[in-house]
């Protein structure tokens, strides 16, 4: 708990003049994000490359190069936000390749249910909530044409109900909790 203490009080001294006080945490969020999905796609990626699942290996490697260039960015260069694209870019790939080939188990589709939450996180509101709700409209255009496409896993019209009620139900959760934050701020400068 120390190192995220240390962490976040060095980012949120060096937040720049011209950043916005609803997003002097963006450039915490976007650190934080980029070195945890460095180590979670390089350690699934060795998995992947493990278990000869290559194309998922190749994906999840180019994620954690994709993720350290986005810690670069936000730290060398001071631009979170061309970092939370990067982020956005690698992260919707991996889980549109975890959600067509199942994973390595068939549960690729569990990870989608973090999109709503990071995507919100990263880019607020407004931009978030059209980001992952474009990102559920993907979805469901896959989820219908699944038999046309010929991908690894089918999903039946049950579970794809299922799934889709779940995401958006988190979907509206994280867009409610950001905006009651956002809200909270715009109080306190008051």
């Amino acid at each position: 708990m120390k190192f995220l203490e240390r962490l976040s009080d060095r980012y949120f001294n060096e937040v720049p003049e011209n950043v916005h006080s609803g997003d002097a945490n963006k450039p915490f969020v976007v650190h934080l994000v980029s070195i945890i999905m460095f180590f979670a796609c390089l350690i699934f990626g060795i998995i992947s490359a493990y278990n000869r699942q290559m194309i998922q290996a190749l994906t999840l490697f180019a994620a954690s190069l994709g993720s350290a260039g986005a810690y670069f960015t936000n730290k060398k260069l001071m631009n979170f936000r061309i970092s939370r694209i990067i982020i956005t870019v690698f992260s919707v790939v991996i889980l549109l390749v975890a959600f067509v080939t199942g994973g390595q188990t068939g549960t690729g589709y569990l990870w989608s249910y973090l999109f709503p939450v990071g995507i919100i996180l990263l880019f607020g509101n407004r931009k978030g909530g059209v980001l992952s709700i474009a990102y559920l409209l993907i979805l469901v255009i896959l989820l219908l044409l699944q038999s046309n496409l010929k991908i690894d896993i089918t999903y039946g019209l049950h579970f794809s109900l299922r799934f889709l009620g779940a995401y958006l139900i988190l979907h509206l959760f994280v867009y409610l909790l950001e905006s009651e934050r956002d809200y909270n701020i715009k109080r306190q400068e008051k």
